[in-house]
């Protein structure tokens, strides 16, 4: 989960660094790619925290199985 996050996040960023890039003439000052860092990323902030909520809550009724099914996905669905 966090891994697939994070590449959502890096290629948001990546594509408006590159229609920023398209846009301008000159090269993007520190203030500018940081101004579109936290656009690009506030961007998709809230899909990636309702992905989040909605994978552990997947496995939430795991977490409370018992027998043969807690010790089979138990364990996973602590670790999630």
């Amino acid at each position: 989960m966090i891994v697939d996050a994070s590449l959502v996040v890096m290629e948001n960023i990546f594509r408006h660094f590159e229609m920023a890039a398209k846009k301008v003439s000159h090269r993007l000052t520190a203030a500018e790619r940081l101004d579109i860092l936290v656009h690009a990323v506030a961007e998709v902030r809230l899909p990636i925290i309702a992905s989040t909520i909605a994978s552990v809550v997947v496995f939430i009724p795991l977490i409370m199985t018992e027998g043969l099914g807690s010790a089979i996905l138990g364990d996973l669905a602590k670790a999630v």
